[in-house]
């Protein structure tokens, strides 16, 4: 009677799928039996045999000279794929990094000095960088000289001018005795010297 609880516990815990491969083996051994089996538990008889010789028949290899299968064709074109990605980023970056290594401003570069035209960077080289300066000088004289013309009140320069000139002609004509000849030269100047 001790044995059936036993066996009890272990249907239990196996169809929970908590039983050790020993633990089955005992179960297997246990329904194998020919003699007597509780009446109740003859339905688990043909699930034990199975899983005891049919599954391993099922799972087992022929004994045959049957090779591994090779991978599907798919599988293997993506793997292929992804190998020559791979590499052609692997070569696409290394020349990059070379030609920036390489990277030279002043290639194709050339003077003419007394009708000779030279290319040898060793020798043209400090001339393009004294031309450089020079030209970075000159355009900051340049910025310096607009910075200074700009007036400080927001006009424009032209314009400044433009008042500058109409300034000195009121003076000028601002010496004429006679107000309607000066009225006549502002009409013909088109200025205003009333402001």
């Amino acid at each position: 009677m001790n044995e059936y609880q036993e066996i009890e516990k272990l249907l239990e815990r196996f169809f929970e799928g908590r039983t050790s491969g020993e633990e089955e083996q005992q179960l297997y051994r246990f329904f194998a039996q020919e003699d007597t089996l509780p009446e109740q538990w003859l339905r688990y008889r043909p699930l034990f045999s199975y899983f005891e010789t049919g599954l391993a028949e099922e799972c087992r290899l022929p004994d045959s000279n049957l090779r591994p299968l090779p991978p599907p064709r798919r599988k293997r074109r993506a793997l292929w794929a992804g190998v020559a990605a791979l590499l052609t980023g692997i070569l696409a970056g290394t020349l990059l990094l070379r030609e920036r290594a390489q990277f030279d401003p002043y290639e194709g570069s050339y003077i003419v000095r007394n009708g000779v035209y030279i290319t040898d960077l060793k020798q043209i080289k400090p001339e393009l960088e004294a031309t450089l300066r020079d030209v970075m000088r000159q355009q900051e004289q340049y910025e310096q000289q607009l910075r200074m013309l700009d007036a400080p009140d927001g006009f424009d320069p032209a314009l400044r001018l433009e008042r500058q000139i109409e300034a000195l002609y009121c003076e000028m004509l601002s010496g004429f005795q006679d107000g309607e000849i000066r009225r006549e030269a502002e009409k013909i100047l088109d200025i205003n010297c009333n402001n």
